[in-house]
């Protein structure tokens, strides 16, 4: 048997998923080989390349299970490889060509399905509608084509080379008998047996003809010699001798068509009995398609058996996981009571904000008061500090304006005091001095020191009144002082305010550090409890669900057990003990077929002995008298006749 290559390439599907999308017909695209596990688009194809040939095929079962698709599988095969056998002339495609169609249906097997695909093309080449389709394939890709081609000459290959060999009736590879098997052996022997008397026979015909030209000759060279008058003797000796010959020769021809004619009863016999044999096979194929069905009903049971087991454990998992939704529904109720007391210790929390937020009023309105008297105190101070330093200005320029009168009056007195003297000098220079340009100059000069001193009296007048403004000044600012600190005491005024701010300060931390505490421990603890709280429920609820169609389908599964149990328990065993009575009576019937065969080849055997003895015997007695075959009669009344004419 011819097996294509083990792997298929990418280009040879490709060709193919190409090609079958070139039909009309198909219901849906082909876009992988795995498409054509379930047989329904291989049946529209054949459908339409020959309608009458496959309508039948119309009624396709579908679904998901493997069977299903084996069992539409099976239908194209069967179908295919009659239509090579009557249409096409190919009767051994089975043998050229297996498949394994329990690999497609289960997996999709690629390499199967390219094989399958090439025996679909192969058909539509050489069917009456040749031409529509290989222009089809005319219209793909070149590379398509030389796929196609190559395939197509695969399979006109392996079909010419099977061709050649014997079909054997057992070719089909199915459980037949061990006694139908024997008789099938004997059934050969006897075709063998049949076909060597016939050739024998046929011999025995071509040596009866050749005596009856010798007979014919030596009866008209005995005409001759009677007409010459030199009878022999011999002669007609020789030509009892051959008519002796033709006699056994005849006889031998009737018992040859005798046991012939006994042979060809018995083949054709043999042929009934083997069609019913082979109808048996084909039973016993049938039952074995149905016990393989039963098979996988009974793994299918025994999976739900399985899966019931399993979802009994996820059950007592499941009593698990109430006892653990029972734990965490108390730490549910656990944590809604300490979310109670949190948002009762909140709403404290919330009357005490509401202290809190009077307090930050007056804390406010204190610090802004603070703030006032802060500001008031500092222009104060900087006004005390800036009268301080006028102060000491003023008493700094007291003192050089009395330093300067004091020297100015020492310098008026010197002034006073040497104005004689001074006025002698000058007699006495404006005398000595005769030049009147240094007398000019000595003017002027004079002028400018009487200018002089006029300005540095102007200039203490002016700072007197100078001084006696600051002074004015300076009691000013010692009232307005002495007033301030009447009203207000600096020390005590500091202290209090430092105070104040170091408790508004102290209070503001104590409000923020227990806002801050309370606020992100109720937001953790409410958010952390609200989470638990939906999670637990979701839980819950997921678990519920569960429970419930856990529930349901183990009801399911249980009412689904007890009715196919009930259903099918039954008739599988009343199957299978009719299945084991029919093929336990199969094979005694087999067996007594068989001794009978062997018995009455055994009688027909004695019997054709009896007989060629008694035949032999017979004909040694005809041979020694006279007149008692009707043959013999004959020929004796010819040799007469000739011999007294």
């Amino acid at each position: 048997m011819t097996r294509p290559q083990a792997h298929v390439s990418k280009g040879t599907t490709a060709a193919f998923v190409e090609w079958l999308n070139t039909f009309d017909s198909i219901s849906q695209p082909v876009t992988s080989l795995a498409d054509l596990s379930d047989g329904i688009v291989l049946f529209e194809i054949l459908a339409e390349i020959d309608a009458q040939w496959f309508k039948q095929i119309r009624s396709a079962d579908v679904g998901d299970n493997w069977v299903y698709r084996y069992n539409n599988l099976k239908k194209v095969y069967k179908l295919i490889c009659r239509f090579y056998d009557d249409v096409l002339g190919h009767p051994n495609v089975e043998d050229a060509i297996s498949l394994n169609l329990t690999v497609i249906a289960q997996d999709g097997d690629e390499v199967e399905l390219v094989r399958l695909c090439q025996l679909v093309l192969a058909i539509a080449v050489q069917c009456e509608k040749n031409q529509t389709y290989i222009a089809k394939i005319q219209r793909l890709s070149q590379k398509s084509q030389h796929s196609l081609m190559l395939s197509i000459e695969q399979v006109m290959t392996q079909l010419s080379t099977s061709d050649g060999k014997p079909r054997s009736p057992m070719a089909k590879p199915i459980s037949i008998p061990p006694d139908t098997a024997d008789l099938d052996k004997a059934n050969r022997q006897l075709i063998e047996d049949n076909a060597q008397l016939r050739f024998r026979f046929d011999e025995l015909e071509m040596e009866k003809e050749e005596l009856k030209q010798r007979l014919k000759d030596m009866e008209d060279a005995v005409a001759q010699a009677q007409q010459t008058g030199k009878s022999d003797f011999i002669m007609r000796t020789e030509i009892d001798h051959l008519k002796q010959d033709i006699l056994r020769s005849e006889d031998k021809r009737q018992e040859s068509e005798i046991v012939i004619e006994n042979q060809a009863n018995t083949i054709a016999d043999l042929r009934k009995k083997l069609a019913e044999m082979q109808e048996r096979a084909d039973e016993a194929d049938r039952l074995k398609d149905q016990l393989e069905e039963y098979r996988h009903a009974s793994e299918k049971l025994q999976k739900t058996e399985n899966v019931i087991n399993k979802y009994k454990k996820k059950l007592e998992e499941s009593a698990d996981l109430r006892r653990q939704l029972s734990n965490l529904e108390e730490v549910n109720r656990d944590l809604l009571e300490r979310n109670q007391q949190i948002e009762e210790e909140y709403r404290k929390l919330s009357s005490f904000k509401s202290n809190m937020d009077t307090y930050k009023e007056k804390v406010t309105l204190l610090e802004a008061a603070n703030a006032e008297l802060s500001q008031t105190k500092a222009r104060l101070e900087h006004e005390l500090q800036h009268a301080a330093d006028q102060v000491i200005v003023m008493e700094e320029t007291k003192a050089k304006s009395s330093e300067q009168m004091q020297t100015l009056m020492d310098r008026l007195r010197e002034y006073e005091i040497g104005d004689e003297d001074q006025d002698t000098q000058l007699a006495s220079q404006v005398l000595s001095e005769t030049d009147p340009e240094k007398l000019v100059a000595r003017i002027k000069q004079l002028e400018r020191r009487n200018q002089e001193l006029q300005a540095s009296s102007d200039r203490f007048t002016e700072i007197e009144r100078e001084r006696q403004e600051l002074d004015q000044k300076v009691q000013r600012l010692s009232r307005d002082m002495d007033a301030i600190r009447g009203t207000t005491d600096p020390t005590m005024a500091s202290a209090s305010t430092e105070q104040l701010r170091l408790l508004i300060l102290d209070l503001r931390r104590d409000l923020e550090r227990q806002r801050e505490n309370a606020d992100t421990t109720l937001s953790g603890q409410n958010a952390n409890l609200y989470k638990q709280v939906v999670h637990l429920q979701e839980q819950q609820h997921v678990l519920q669900q569960k429970l419930q169609k856990t529930r349901e389908f183990i009801k399911e599964q249980d009412r689904l057990i007890r009715h196919l149990q009930e259903q099918q328990q039954p008739d599988l065993a009343q199957q299978l003990a009719s299945e084991k009575r029919k093929v336990h009576d199969l094979l005694q019937h087999s067996r007594r077929e068989q001794h009978l065969m062997m018995s009455a080849w055994y009688d027909l055997s004695q019997r054709l002995a009896r007989e060629t003895s008694q035949q032999h015997l017979l004909a040694l007695r005809r041979t020694h008298k006279e007149k008692v075959s009707w043959l013999g009669q004959q020929r004796k009344i010819v040799v007469d006749g000739r011999l007294r004419v």
